[in-house]
């Protein structure tokens, strides 16, 4: 078997394959990781507690209640809208990733011929990088539109304003991950 990573003089050849987990991972950092989301996060967690304190402070006597009659802030109501609030704020995320699994699954299952899965080639050049898939190859040329961002087990690069492309971290050692930020960084630099 071929070695994932392959050096020759500037150029980094790049084999691997790509799956469904990996596009999912995607899906899951555009949607809810990427540190732009964060706004999006923290409201989708927050949304359960902020029911909870409107629920609570809007019934009558919430504050002015009797703490013998059960009544006031202590009472068995208030008990159930935490539980829920607590739980909600728990499974948002929970729910997020297997809505977002469902969603890439099924787009994989309705174009099953797009060449997102399989075995993909990509070869990074000073100059730019070339991408092979299953159903063809791109080219990117320094000084167009560039971002990469890393997650925790993948690159996943931008290119232009619509493409975006995944690099698993799994193929590779260390040594060679850091040679791939390097010159990731080299063609993000000339497109800022």
């Amino acid at each position: 078997m071929a070695r994932a990573f392959r050096e020759r003089a500037d150029n980094l050849e790049l084999h691997f394959t790509l799956t469904e987990e990996d596009h999912m991972a995607f899906a899951r950092w555009a949607n809810w990781e990427n540190p732009e989301r964060r706004y999006y996060r923290w409201a989708a967690m927050g949304l359960p507690m902020l029911i909870f304190v409107v629920a609570v402070f809007s019934r009558p006597g919430a504050l002015s209640g009797d703490a013998a009659s059960g009544e006031g802030l202590l009472n068995p109501g208030n008990g159930i809208f935490l539980v829920v609030s607590v739980l909600a704020v728990i499974l948002t995320p929970i729910w997020m990733r297997f809505r977002l699994g469902q969603r890439v699954k099924r787009h994989l299952a309705a174009n099953p011929n797009a060449g997102l899965i399989g075995n993909f080639h990509i070869e990074l050049r000073p100059e730019g990088f070339l991408l092979e898939g299953p159903n063809g190859r791109s080219e990117f040329h320094r000084g167009q539109y560039f971002r990469p961002e890393e997650g925790a087990a993948h690159w996943f690069l931008f290119v232009d304003k619509g493409a975006a492309f995944l690099l698993p971290k799994d193929p590779f050692t260390e040594e060679e991950r850091e040679d791939i930020r390097l010159a990731l960084a080299h063609l993000a630099g000339a497109s800022e």
